[in-house]
């Protein structure tokens, strides 16, 4: 049996400080969060296929969409998981090894 699917995630990676909130009118935390779509397989092995950023307030959850480069303080790492990332190809690379594994054995049997 192959369980497979789609599942969404999102992370914290930056606050960003006190300002007004224009949905709430005060003045709340920020936090700039990266929302993402991947493909997985049995759950551990995926492939992320979209991701958003997203400043938002702290007290009613909304914000606006932004890109990458305009969230101050945000470092080059990329804070999805390893394995949400690069699990499918990670799979398949020790799929592929396996299987060249068996065919060198079954060669040197003969």
């Amino acid at each position: 049996m192959i369980f497979y699917g789609v599942r969404g995630n999102s992370l914290p990676i930056a606050e960003l400080g006190s300002r007004p909130c224009p949905h709430c009118g005060a003045w709340h935390e920020f936090r700039a969060h990266v929302s993402y779509t991947f493909l997985h397989l049995y759950w551990a092995f995926g492939f992320v296929v979209k991701r958003k950023y997203l400043i938002a307030c702290d007290h009613c959850d909304r914000g606006t969409m932004v890109r990458r480069d305009e969230i101050p303080g945000v470092l080059g790492d990329d804070p999805i998981p390893l394995l949400h990332r690069w699990g499918f190809v990670l799979m398949l690379l020790l799929t592929l090894g396996a299987i060249g594994a068996l065919i060198v054995s079954t060669r040197n049997d003969f």
